[in-house]
């Protein structure tokens, strides 16, 4: 009976492991020959940041709600027959599609140019490889990431952060951004600083 219950609630996460600190030009090829040291993997997804191309995309689509809004407009001017107005809406409704033709070319360029690597969902095909490969890497990272043994750093340099991976979904990882390590810094700092002034102000209230 355990072990049928057991079963049941085996889920995706107890097979997978979310890695992090890849370079940007990782490719999952890379990244699964990577983690077989630890056992078979059955799947590897890195993915992808795609912020860059969501914001021109979110400016087309309010670019074109514009144009409807434009056109609707100059369709009431031409039915009131008001030709002075009607000729300024045209000017706008072409400056609008002008500039909706150069959102296509800035997401066509940004496509071609490819997206960076922020990280690799890995699946092992049997869980106790999940398990050695989480194993290998608590002993040998160091000092909450710093350091790590030559044989977990990605291409013998760069320093895997290792994280569960999360409830399987429908959610799309393409505004997973790769945060840069200046803006982490100064996030801690900023956090460390308010903690900081935060003591000051309760001793100064103790004393």
């Amino acid at each position: 009976y355990i072990a049928e219950n057991d079963d049941a609630v085996i889920s995706l996460p107890d097979y997978s492991v979310m890695a992090w600190g890849i370079p940007k030009d990782a490719t999952a090829d890379e990244v699964s020959k990577h983690f077989e040291q630890f056992g078979v993997v059955a799947d590897c997804v890195v993915v992808k940041d795609r912020g860059t191309v969501m914001g021109t995309r979110m400016k087309r689509s309010k670019l074109l709600d514009q144009l409807v809004a434009l056109k609707i407009d100059a369709a009431y001017y031409e039915a009131k027959g008001r030709t002075a107005l009607l000729t300024l809406q045209k000017k706008r409704i072409e400056k609008k599609k002008e500039a909706i033709i150069k959102c296509d070319e800035t997401i066509q360029e940004k496509l071609k140019k490819g997206f960076d690597s922020v990280c690799a969902f890995v699946t092992f095909e049997e869980s106790k490889y999940r398990a050695n490969c989480v194993t290998e890497f608590k002993r040998g990272t160091y000092l909450q990431g710093l350091f790590q043994s030559d044989k977990l750093r990605f291409r013998d340099e760069h320093v895997i952060k290792l994280k569960p991976a999360p409830e399987s979904s429908d959610v799309l990882w393409e505004n997973v951004l790769r945060v840069h390590p200046v803006v982490k810094f100064l996030r801690k700092f900023l956090s460390y600083l308010c903690i900081f002034a935060l003591l000051l102000c309760a001793i100064g209230v103790v004393v």
